[in-house]
């Protein structure tokens, strides 16, 4: 209905999903926590900048979030406006480095927006939030933001103060990265070759908690490499030691089945289908 998903992107040639997504939500609960954060960050900055400025590094940090999960979770799918948000988040920082002067206290406002991006990007780390969206809509968020959030300084007797150089600098070198940027993710999007260029970029989006466990986790990532459309059959004469397991394994939009005789299936819950789903549908 219009989530992010890699084959409808690349192979479909639907490119309205990598705008769609943005605009749409996983249910009511989902909508109301986003919106809820979106008028505490947005309303301050369109106040300030306004709605075109605004809308601007809205839209540009959601759709660079897609593309960046499609590249790298583009099996599962994604919906929400958390990377544009994240993007207004990431604005507020580059608000601050570009209009220093103008913010009272800024040292502990840059503080303050820099402790609460970690916060909320290391909470995105649990399994099954898009964190890839929040992460890379919260760096586009920052560039964006050098490129249109300069504000025009007034002395108190209503002298216009000019645009200091090392804005101008700033500005150039971000409208220079935007593009660039843009062009190698669709790139990459398109090429299929994002996890074998950065395999351990999966880490931005779930790491096993408490962080160096290895049995006794909380939760671990590998729901996260399986494709949700997997499951899986299991059959046995006999003795259940010795079944046969038939998984369902998504290639695309279609799906091919991988058999495995000799199997043990005395065990056969949601837990043991993700395993099977990990270990055989690599060779679908």
């Amino acid at each position: 209905m219009g989530g992010r998903l890699s084959y409808l992107i690349v192979e479909q040639k639907e490119l309205w999903r990598l705008v769609a997504p943005v605009y749409l939500h996983a249910g009511i609960v989902h909508f109301l926590i986003n919106m809820l954060i979106f008028l505490q960050i947005g309303v301050r900055l369109e106040w300030v900048h306004g709605t075109l400025r605004v809308g601007f590094i809205y839209l540009l940090s959601g759709v660079f979030g897609v593309v960046m999960g499609a590249i790298f979770s583009g099996s599962t799918i994604g919906v929400g406006a958390s990377g544009a948000i994240f993007g207004l988040i990431g604005a507020s920082i580059g608000d601050l480095i570009q209009n220093w002067r103008v913010h009272q206290r800024p040292c502990s406002s840059l503080v303050m927006h820099l402790a609460a991006s970690v916060v909320q990007l290391l909470f995105g780390t649990i399994p099954m939030l898009d964190n890839f969206a929040h992460f890379f809509g919260f760096l586009m968020g920052i560039v964006s933001s050098l490129t249109v959030l300069i504000l025009q300084r007034v002395t108190r007797s209503g002298r216009h103060v000019e645009v200091k150089c090392h804005q101008r600098c700033i500005q150039v070198i971000a409208a220079i990265a935007l593009p660039f940027v843009f062009i190698v993710a669709m790139l990459v999007l398109f090429a299929g070759s994002g996890r074998e260029l950065c395999p351990h970029c999966q880490k931005i989006s779930c790491i096993p908690f408490p962080w160096g466990c290895h049995e006794s986790c909380w939760w671990d990532c590998s729901a996260v490499a399986v494709d949700p459309r997997c499951s899986a059959t299991a059959s046995f004469l006999g003795d259940k030691s010795n079944g046969t397991v038939v998984v369902h394994c998504p290639v695309r939009d279609a799906f091919q089945n991988v058999t495995r005789h000799n199997v043990d299936v005395s065990r056969f819950d949601a837990l043991t289908v993700m395993k099977f789903c990990i270990d055989f549908c690599s060779d679908a």
